[in-house]
């Protein structure tokens, strides 16, 4: 028999013949609000960490058939990955520049995958937060700054709906996030200026990774209850300044197809997108040249207020 923690983890029995082998280690996600879920089998600690710290939140004592399963193994020495019994490859002649040579990446990898077969639901790599009772979007490249912007719109009033993985939904209208943590990837000091706010993250953050990938991952829960989904307000898809915020307004065709590539369907086609402009339809859709976070908080504030 197999004993599941409460921790939706599963212990596997090693394979015979095998008795040097990591004992593997099953793990069920539960990738509400959508009606996907994963299974996870990994045989690396670090690996079994990543997936308890960063999605700890969507861990489910189920043995339920999941949608998915992936697997990730190392024990033979070289990563063997594969998502529903297809192999994914991992270019190991590219170190420091493929970010599948990334465990946690291939982990993240996995979930999108897994969301990717969602039909009401679409998932986008972005952030989000309630302003004045309606959800604003966030999208835009890794290391943006789009989880800083949403720390600082809590700070003037907001609420943190999610970070990274957010889904939205066209009707009703919705906008709920994947329970993963958010990732603070602060490099230097507290760019917010807010002693209690970095207080609070040291305080309650796991730290995730080595090098130029740590990051620390903190619970949204650290900040209040999760909220419930509500309808979009408006997109921000932003880009990096360093003066003053600018915000322009943009239609919904051009905003869709600039977050196409920020979405869980990869390869994306004319399809994808037009569902995409049928979600972002609920509001409004900007461009934003951010400049300092606390700054460009209150030039969002001040659109919706607009608004």
């Amino acid at each position: 028999m197999r004993a599941l923690s409460s921790l939706g983890m599963l212990d596997a029995p090693r394979a015979e013949g095998h008795a040097c082998r990591s004992a593997s280690r099953w793990f069920v996600l539960d990738l509400a609000p959508t009606r996907r879920s994963l299974r996870l089998e990994t045989d690396d600690a670090r690996v079994a960490r990543y997936i308890r710290v960063a999605y700890g939140a969507t861990l489910v004592d189920s043995l339920t058939e999941p949608t998915d399963v992936a697997v990730l193994s190392k024990s033979s020495g070289t990563a063997i990955a594969s998502f529903n019994g297809i192999d994914v490859p991992r270019d190991r002649q590219a170190a420091g520049k493929n970010p599948w040579l990334s465990d946690t990446y291939v982990i993240d990898q996995f979930v999108w995958k897994a969301l990717s077969g969602e039909r009401e639901w679409t998932a986008l790599y972005a952030c989000a937060a309630i302003v004045q009772g309606r959800a604003v979007l966030l999208a835009g490249e890794s290391g943006v700054g789009k989880t800083t912007l949403g720390l600082a719109l809590q700070r003037l009033g907001a609420r943190v709906i999610g970070d990274e993985m957010i889904v939205i939904r066209s009707a009703p209208s919705a906008v709920d996030a994947i329970d993963r943590r958010l990732s603070v990837r602060w490099r230097a000091g507290d760019p917010l200026g807010d002693a209690a706010l970095h207080d609070l993250i040291r305080r309650e953050a796991q730290a995730v990774g080595r090098g130029k990938g740590r990051f620390l991952a903190i619970d949204r829960r650290a900040f209040g209850a999760p909220p419930a989904p509500v309808p979009l307000a408006a997109t921000f898809v932003l880009s990096r300044g360093d003066g003053t915020p600018q915000i322009t307004g943009a239609g919904i065709t051009r905003t869709a197809l600039a977050i196409a590539p920020f979405s869980a369907r990869r390869p994306y086609g004319v399809d994808d997108v037009a569902r995409l402009a049928d979600v972002l339809s609920a509001g409004r859709c900007f461009t934003m040249r951010l400049g300092d976070p606390n700054a460009s908080a209150r030039a969002i504030f001040e659109e919706m207020h607009a608004c």
